[in-house]
């Protein structure tokens, strides 16, 4: 995963012409792939990776969020889903995420 990382990295740096890194949506899709096959920390990775590159995207932080919500992770969901409404104060979704996370965590 790391190489993989790497590699999106030096990609964009010498050869910006031949791939489109003009929007989250490439890599949204990969980070997709990873969860629906499984591997929560690869579509984290991923998704943290789009979060640099477009950090003012709701999107990429709901998707993040999604992640780690699916990993158990809830704090961390949180704080993911309270930056998209940050970004994007009238997002459904990141609402009705965070009151399933509150209601999860109140019965901790």
């Amino acid at each position: 995963m790391d190489k993989g990382i790497q590699l999106y990295k030096n990609l964009k740096k010498t050869q910006l012409n031949q791939y489109n890194f003009s929007n989250e949506g490439e890599l949204n899709s990969l980070g997709y792939k990873f969860l629906q096959n499984h591997k929560i920390d690869s579509a984290i990775k991923i998704f943290s990776l789009n979060i640099s590159e477009f950090p003012n995207s709701a999107n990429v932080y709901d998707s993040r969020g999604e992640a780690y919500f699916n990993k158990k992770e809830y704090l961390t969901s949180r704080k993911d889903y309270q930056k998209v409404l940050e970004l994007e104060p009238t997002n459904q979704n990141a609402k009705e995420m965070l009151s399933k996370i509150e209601e999860i965590l109140k019965k901790k």
